[in-house]
């Protein structure tokens, strides 16, 4: 069985709501950027996540932390999507476990709003009570073996996010050999709520 990779893709709404948007070039979409304080501070990728929203066009972006939105749970009004990127693998703290917290964004999940978690934050599933089975952590292996090191997601079956990719993306060319870290669904784990919508794609040789 292929190994399903579920970084990004699992919350499918995500395409429901930019397919809204297509109608209206001039409408943005607007983005809830959430983060804690010291790793929006201190991290590049998330920085650089940030700084990719704000030199896009396309989209009208506020940035809050969890401190935030414990105090304001309504920072998630007039929000189209909230993304949740968190390169840790630690445990989730008590504040990104906050009652307050968590209802809040189930709450704005359940009236259609769009959630995107990547990275260690597609563990926040579990937290959100969004899917009841555990996401899993797996390595592969870049290596050039003389056509490069290219990982990458391809659809299921079909999906409209692939519209235009030929069926899949490759989303990762390192310089260097190395092994990388997935976070998602393998081999008979499978999503218990959700549903597949990519797997792992290797660089054809």
């Amino acid at each position: 069985m292929k190994k399903i990779l579920l970084l990004i893709l699992i919350f499918a709404v995500l395409v429901g709501i930019s397919s809204a948007y297509a109608f209206d070039p001039q409408k943005k979409l607007k983005v809830g950027f959430l983060s804690s304080e010291l790793s929006r501070k201190n991290d590049h990728e998330i920085s650089a996540a940030f700084k990719f929203l704000k030199e896009n066009a396309q989209y009208d972006v506020k940035e809050f932390s969890f401190s935030q939105l414990k105090k304001n749970p309504k920072l998630l009004n007039h929000i189209d999507v909230v993304w949740y990127h968190r390169p840790d693998s630690s445990d989730f703290t008590l504040l990104e476990k906050n009652e307050t917290i968590v209802n809040s964004i189930r709450k704005f999940v359940s009236n259609g709003g769009g959630l995107l978690l990547t990275l260690d934050a597609f563990r926040y599933i579990n937290i959100l009570k969004l899917e009841t089975e555990i996401p899993q952590i797996n390595y592969v292996n870049a290596i050039d073996k003389g056509y490069g090191r290219k990982l990458g997601i391809h659809s299921l079956r079909s999906h409209p996010v692939f519209d235009g990719l030929f069926g899949g993306a490759y989303i990762w060319a390192p310089h260097t050999d190395q092994a990388n870290r997935q976070v998602g669904f393998f081999e008979n784990s499978v999503p218990r709520n959700g549903k597949v919508v990519a797997v792992d794609w290797a660089y054809i040789t």
